[in-house]
């Protein structure tokens, strides 16, 4: 066997026995759907909704690349003032670690409150 092909398989087969074993384990114990739906029922829904779940995948890839690009830029031209500039370093250090030190989770809803959600507000 190929080395690509040893990497790929142990994560597939362990992947396919828990979606098996999963199903099994649904329908021998006859759990109910709105408890845990079988793998079954979440791919025919998901065949159902294609057109929407397709169109809602779009636009969080459109959200995502535009928000890594504007992040991109932003970080590139910050990091090239502050890199170029011993004062300027100095200065906005101790602010750019302030910001690193405040976990993300209790920053997100801030940036939620001050810019807003959706497509307008990760792209603009």
């Amino acid at each position: 066997m190929s080395r690509r092909l040893m990497a790929v398989l142990p994560p597939l087969v362990v992947a396919v026995g828990a979606m098996l074993a999963w199903e099994a384990v649904v329908r021998v114990f006859q759990v109910p759907r709105f408890i845990l739906p079988a793998p079954s029922v979440i791919a025919e829904a998901a065949w159902a909704d294609r057109e929407r779940l397709l169109a809602g995948a779009a636009q969080t890839a459109l959200a995502s690349g535009g928000g890594f690009l504007l992040a991109v830029a932003i970080g590139v031209a910050a990091g090239s003032v502050l890199g170029s500039s011993r004062l300027l370093q100095r200065g906005f250090y101790p602010l750019a670690l302030l910001f690193q030190m405040v976990p993300l989770v209790a920053s997100a809803p801030l940036l939620v409150i001050w810019l807003g959600y959706g497509l307008r507000s990760t792209t603009a």
